[in-house]
């Protein structure tokens, strides 16, 4: 199995060592190359121009929420792209991660959420715990992490994500959809 995949844009090319997609757009993407290279990868994604991994597969920008737009020619939206980058003193290179905020522990509440992971093995609970209760507007104990975890999978209200070299999923944020869940667990005394 390939371990890392050519990115490119315009000519630009660097290696990517994992990403994630929604049908949304890209939730997570990391890249390996020159530092040129990678700020112009780095300024096209974020210019909301299309990167061509592996040859095939079109990466995108999501999309700001049009409601979440401000509207006047003042103040520039904020990116709700994170950055982390670190030179690689091995080979000269540089390692970019681009990341959205709903990825992160900082994720806003009411939106669909992403929960990342970095290797196979058992659920992301902690972290699906401390994104849920900063998205969704239903009240949660830390010890209801894996009664919710299974059965959003089950209710399909958490979703797998197009992923390699990590595993991710996309949680829907909707209290509404979450409130029977919760509301089952405590009336069949599953969670208390």
């Amino acid at each position: 199995m390939t371990a890392y995949w050519p990115v490119s844009f315009k000519g630009l090319r660097a290696f990517c060592t994992t990403y994630t997609i929604d049908e949304t757009g890209t939730v997570m993407l990391s890249l390996v190359g020159a530092v040129t290279v990678l700020n112009g990868l780095w300024a096209a994604f974020l210019s909301h121009e299309t990167l061509v991994l592996n040859e095939q597969i079109e990466v995108r920008r999501m999309q700001r929420d049009e409601r979440a737009l401000l509207k006047t020619l003042a103040h520039k939206a904020a990116s709700e792209y994170r950055t982390l980058s670190a030179r690689l003193r091995e080979t000269g290179k540089r390692h970019l991660v681009i990341v959205h905020q709903q990825a992160t522990q900082d994720c806003e509440m009411d939106r669909a959420f992403f929960v990342v992971q970095a290797a196979e093995g058992l659920p992301p609970l902690a972290r699906f715990y401390a994104q849920f209760t900063r998205a969704v507007a239903v009240c949660a104990r830390t010890d209801w992490s894996e009664y919710l975890w299974q059965r959003g999978l089950a209710a399909q209200l958490i979703a797998p994500c197009e992923a390699a070299g990590i595993q991710a999923w996309r949680v829907t944020a909707d209290a509404e959809a979450w409130a029977p869940v919760v509301r089952e667990g405590i009336t069949s005394r599953v969670i208390r």
